[in-house]
């Protein structure tokens, strides 16, 4: 049993004997390849030897050796530890040049000669740079070495090494080659750049000494950052053109830089001096036109990373005009306002301020003129006066009282006439009425918000009927807010609930959602609220939730937006703009500021 087990032993031993001297010498690390220059021969070009796993190359000329010098080069990346590496680095690929055979004389087996021992090398400490050590030669000459062993080549040469698949360095970008000390058993800066080929996939470095050599990953601050994401556009007007973007996850983050331009293949600017930590940019003045901004992210050691994603913006042109509201003599403060309508007869300007409970007249320059109403209970008293309709002719104003669950009409002079309403989900009851618009043949509807439910009046509040609880899905509203009526009797309104602005046709049915286009770079709407109507059939949408008035074709195309958070002009405070008038006359847009407590006035 005994010498079976022997023979089987011996014969496993020459079996792998045998296997070693296959493309090799006997004993040969494996991913290694040993060259051995039989004769001198003329320098007429270069040799190339490469590991047999084809992971590494070395090239040199065809004399740097002479006659029976034998070298060595060997993948050492497959067993390298984590002993010794850079803090905060990863090998990415490790090879070993070694001189095996000096001529006829053995200078070394396959074992690299220690380091460190000697004095300072001509380009490192403790013997670990690139030049020859002032003691013996360069590596393991000081204390505790036994042997002098020479570590100069003798000349250049080329390695090329494949990085491992979690290369951490861009391509085309040049790195520092590290290098084995034994003495102090680390891997150290050699001061020899390598360079990332094209593809991000094999390093190469001119060497000039025997040794063992590795690619380490970048620190993250040696890398240039990714490209940030998109842009979204908070507003575009000729006052500012203000953009906002997400901060990035990126470990070393420093800062932003932003570049505008006006083509989008051209030369752009940057914008800012110092690198931007906010999300946030705000571009004024602008002028009229097109433009395109990109955004680019900034690491903590100062490397810029490619650009993201070109916005283009159009700046149409509206422009902040004035305020009126929140200054002046106490008479003209208001409060917290919800809505807002224009006489057409006196062209006076009517604002619902319901923290006041009443409704405040202002000449057409913004000029306080009288109160309507005020707190209690008598018929032109309010307890929170929201929406205000008109009818066409000018005639009659109704005025939704929400806290109420009343409508209360005013005759042209704004003297009182009656209320309808009353608090229930019955036919012509309401909860919480909140705006009133008034069609073309004296119609009145009434946006009842708490029945999600659109109700329609004779102009003296006689029930009619109502939309919005039944047919399909999307002709269900939920918790519809504004509304305004078109010259040919269809309706917008503002869901609310559901974040969107419904089309009903003149007949009362569902016609569209009013989904702005593919507005891509734009949010999408939050809290619609107020809404109006231009001379050419433009919609405007005040959008509270996000601090924007939003501009739609009359088919519902997207066509700008403008306005942001803030107090400045052109800034709505925290609940956003509200309600909405358009003034066909002087071709101005009001808008409800209430957080501000102000009515502001664009050049649409």
């Amino acid at each position: 049993m005994f010498s079976s087990r022997l023979q089987l032993l011996l014969f496993l031993i020459l079996a792998l004997y045998l296997a070693a001297g296959c493309g090799g010498v006997a004993g040969e690390p494996p991913g290694s390849v040993t060259f051995k220059q039989e004769i001198p021969l003329d320098a007429i070009g270069d040799l190339t030897i490469t590991t047999e796993d084809k992971s590494a190359s070395a090239t040199f000329a065809q004399d740097i050796f002479k006659a029976g010098t034998e070298v060595r080069l060997t993948n050492i990346f497959p067993t390298l530890s984590n002993v010794g590496l850079p803090e905060g680095r990863n090998a990415l690929s490790a090879v070993e040049f070694t001189l095996v055979k000096e001529g006829d004389e053995t200078v070394v087996d396959d074992v690299p000669p220690p380091d460190g021992g000697g004095d300072s090398g001509e380009d490192g400490a403790d013997g670990t740079g690139e030049g020859d050590g002032t003691e013996g030669a360069g590596e393991g000459t000081g204390e505790g070495a036994t042997e002098s062993v020479p570590d100069d080549i003798g000349g250049s040469i080329t390695l090329e090494m494949t990085l491992s698949l979690t290369s951490k360095w861009p391509a085309d970008s040049t790195v520092l080659l590290y290098r084995w000390s034994s003495g102090v058993e680390e891997w150290q800066d050699s001061g020899i750049t390598a360079t990332i080929s094209t593809d991000g996939r094999k390093a190469s470095a001119v060497i000039s000494r025997f040794g063992r050599y590795a690619v380490m990953s970048a620190l993250p601050e040696e890398l240039p950052p990714p490209a940030p994401g998109s842009l979204t556009l908070v507003a575009a007007t000729k006052t500012a053109v203000i953009l906002s973007w997400q901060s990035s996850s990126y470990a070393e983050f420093a800062g932003f830089n932003l570049y505008k331009g006006t083509d989008p293949t051209g030369s752009f600017s940057k914008l800012n001096s110092e690198p931007l930590t906010e999300t946030e940019y705000r571009d004024a003045p602008v002028d009229i036109g097109g433009f395109y901004y990109y955004l680019t992210l900034i690491n903590t050691g100062g490397l810029e990373g490619d650009p993201g994603p070109a916005l283009a913006v159009e700046v149409k042109g509206t422009d902040y005009y004035g305020a009126f509201g929140d200054y002046g003599a106490p008479d003209n403060l208001l409060g917290e306002i919800r809505d807002i309508a224009i006489l057409p007869l006196s062209h006076e300007i009517l604002v619902a301020d319901s923290s006041r409970c009443h409704i405040v007249v202002y000449s057409p320059l913004g000029e306080f003129k009288t109160y309507i109403g005020g707190r209690g209970d008598g018929g032109l008293d309010f307890r929170t006066p929201s929406g205000i309709g008109i009818s066409p002719d000018g005639k009659t104003v109704y005025i939704a009282d929400t806290d109420k669950d009343r409508i209360v009409i005013l005759d042209h002079e704004l003297a009182f006439l009656e209320t309808f309403g009353g608090t229930g989900s019955g036919e012509g009851f309401m909860e919480n009425p909140s705006d009133v618009a008034v069609r073309y043949d004296g119609v009145v509807f009434v946006t009842d918000t708490r029945n999600n439910r659109v109700q329609y009046f004779t102009p003296r509040g006689t029930y009619l009927g109502e939309f919005g609880t039944q047919g399909d899905q999307e002709a269900i509203l939920s918790a519809p807010d504004y509304i305004v009526a078109t010259p040919d009797g269809s309706f917008y309104v503002s869901d609310s609930g559901n974040a969107r602005v419904v089309k009903f046709s003149a007949a009362l049915e569902f016609e569209s959602e009013v989904s702005l286009g593919e507005m891509g770079y734009i949010p999408p709407l939050e809290t619609p609220e107020g809404l109006a109507l231009d001379s050419e059939g433009k919609l405007f949408i005040a959008d509270g939730g996000r601090n924007r008035i939003l501009v739609a074709g009359s088919s519902g195309e997207y066509s700008y937006l403008f306005g942001s958070f803030g107090n400045e002009h052109g800034e709505f405070g925290e609940s956003g703009p509200q309600g909405l008038a358009f003034d066909s006359i002087t071709g101005l847009l009001y808008a409800a500021d209430p957080s501000n407590n102000r009515v502001q006035i664009f050049q649409p």
